[in-house]
């Protein structure tokens, strides 16, 4: 059985606690979020699809906008 960690997200100026297991990626937690075209910051910085999340991470969903 895996362990079950806590992340704070704040996405649209919402924040909520999201349950997930120990050692997911930042591309699990888009996936669980059923999110798309998005950016994860966590303390100003930009994370990468393959970062360890970790318990009490405090992050923040962008989304992506491109155009010309």
């Amino acid at each position: 059985m895996n362990n079950i960690i806590k992340v704070i997200v704040n996405y649209n100026n919402q924040e909520k606690t999201i349950e997930i297991e120990e050692n997911s990626t930042v591309n699990n937690l888009i996936n669980l979020m059923d999110l798309e075209d998005v950016l994860i910051v966590k303390s100003g910085e930009i994370l990468s699809d393959d970062d360890i999340l970790k318990n009490n991470d405090k992050l923040r969903i962008l989304p992506v906008v491109s155009g010309g």
